[in-house]
């Protein structure tokens, strides 16, 4: 079914419900072994990244420390747990990483539409990765 799941995670409380999801698809994958990959982007700002050296570099240590201890909830004697940080803008570090690892499925939480504003639904990550993704994608509200 799905051998390789790529779950963007933003590093908060809503990641767990994409993380649930991929434990359980990939838990149900009883024919082979399945690979999460749970991938953080940090966004950067438009400065040359070397200014602002020090303040990635924190942002990705608390990032890692944050992967870590969700890698460690995941991972099974059949769910291969791995995470990947990167810099950039997130919707395509999403898709680039998404294409790059040939994934499966691409796990994301969205936000819900408001039905009056149905417009700002399109600004949102979930649903730009989902749109212009050539991939199969979970969205989960």
């Amino acid at each position: 079914m799905f051998q390789t799941i790529l779950v963007p995670v933003e590093l908060t409380e809503k990641d767990l419900r994409a993380v649930d999801a991929a434990r359980n698809l990939a838990a149900a994958n009883l024919e082979s072994d399945t690979e999460i990959v749970l991938l953080h982007v940090i966004e950067t700002l438009d400065l040359p990244f070397e200014e602002l050296e020090d303040f990635y570099s924190k942002l990705e240590s608390r990032a890692v420390q944050v992967m870590d201890e969700l890698a460690a909830s995941l991972a099974s004697d059949r769910i291969s747990v791995v995470h990947r940080i990167a810099f950039g803008s997130r919707v395509p570090e999403i898709l680039a990483h998404a294409e790059e690892m040939a994934a499966d499925l691409v796990i994301l939480v969205a936000r819900k539409v408001d039905p009056s504003d149905p417009g700002s639904a399109w600004s949102g990550i979930a649903y730009q990765t989902a749109i212009l993704s050539g991939l199969s994608v979970l969205l989960l509200k």
